[in-house]
């Protein structure tokens, strides 16, 4: 045993002929766990679902319902400023509307919502540089009678960067902090047609090496896959084929991904550690999982239930495409 000193000292001190104590029997009247019946759920296409539905969340649905409803404003409803409102303490001076009024098309904007947006190209010699930014801060909502045309509850932001002369290179950065929804930031064919509330970070690269981040959550007010699961929950990264290095994985991510049915069950597919010494951001870190094979293991409610084998291809296969530079403006003279 192992002495410590003070209050402990006396332990320390106990022969070897004294009796230990059995420890009492806990769990002797819990029931045992409720595992839910997955016999009817094509886990396969359910986290490939989840992991493009992941990828799908970002500023961009955001801006455009703003920019989108900024169409139905008439003068002076609602009003518009240019600076740093006191209700939106610490964000940078922009332009916002604040305002609880109603248009002639009975258009009705409630809230505040806050803005900023910048973009800067460069030509340095042969190559060319393009940065682009923008934020969404707000607590408003755009109405047409019972409907909603945007609602932004948070804060939603993004950036953009192109290099491109001599070399080739592109990152984009996103954090969605909040809830949005509204038929102009989800018009029909939208992969989340009633929006979602999110916090959720993603970080994309390619050009010259592709990389794919993506660390948050998310709830879609409803089960969006396969109508069983309405929320995801992740922490994954990867490389894609050209930029491994010679102890990189080509077969799976590092992280996990998880999913959550109405019932509040969660549904976790967990893949290569994040590292071989600090595994603290996932769910499952005694768990070894050394085995590059594109290969996860599912845990249903905390319990070890076999292995899910995914298609990561898609991810890198340009399908995600990138924002248009000339969206990031909307200044003044850019209003509809």
């Amino acid at each position: 045993m192992r002495c410590l000193p003070l209050l402990l000292l006396a332990a320390c001190a106990r022969g070897p002929a004294q009796e230990e104590t059995p420890p009492p029997e806990r769990d002797a009247d819990r029931p045992p766990l409720e595992l839910p019946d997955v016999s009817d759920v094509d886990f396969e296409a359910a986290f490939l679902d989840a992991l493009r539905l992941a990828r799908t969340i970002d500023a961009r649905a955001a801006w455009a319902g703003h920019r989108a409803s900024l169409a139905h404003r008439s003068p002076g409803c609602p009003d518009l400023w240019f600076g740093e409102p006191e209700e939106l303490d610490g964000r940078p001076v922009g332009l916002h509307w604040a305002d609880a009024c109603n248009t002639g098309d009975g258009t009705g904007f409630d809230g505040i919502v806050h803005w900023t947006s910048d973009l800067l190209v460069q030509q340095i010699g042969g190559q060319r540089t393009e940065e682009a930014s923008r934020e969404l801060t707000a607590n408003g909502v755009v109405l047409q009678g019972d409907d909603v045309l945007f609602e932004l509850d948070g804060a939603a932001e993004d950036s953009l960067y192109l290099l491109d002369g001599g070399a080739s290179r592109w990152v984009y950065n996103s954090l969605v902090r909040g809830t949005v929804t509204g038929t102009l930031a989800f018009p029909d064919g939208a992969s989340t047609p009633t929006g979602y509330r999110a916090d959720l970070y993603l970080r994309a690269t390619g050009g010259d090496v592709d990389t794919l981040e993506v660390r948050g959550e998310a709830y879609f007010f409803g089960p969006r896959v396969q109508e069983r699961f309405d929320s995801l929950a992740v922490d994954l990264s990867m490389t894609g084929p050209e930029g491994l290095g010679p102890d990189d994985c080509a077969l799976e991510p590092t992280g996990w991904i998880a999913l959550r049915d109405a019932q509040a069950y969660w549904y976790d597919l967990v893949f290569l550690p994040a590292s071989s010494d600090d595994s603290s951001s996932e769910p499952y870190p005694n768990e070894p999982r050394s085995v590059c094979d594109g290969c996860g293991t599912l845990y249903v409610r905390g319990v070890e239930s076999g292995e899910i084998c995914l298609d990561f291809d898609f991810l890198f296969d340009g399908s995600s495409g990138l924002p248009e530079l000339a969206d990031y403006i909307l200044g003044l003279h850019d209003l509809p």
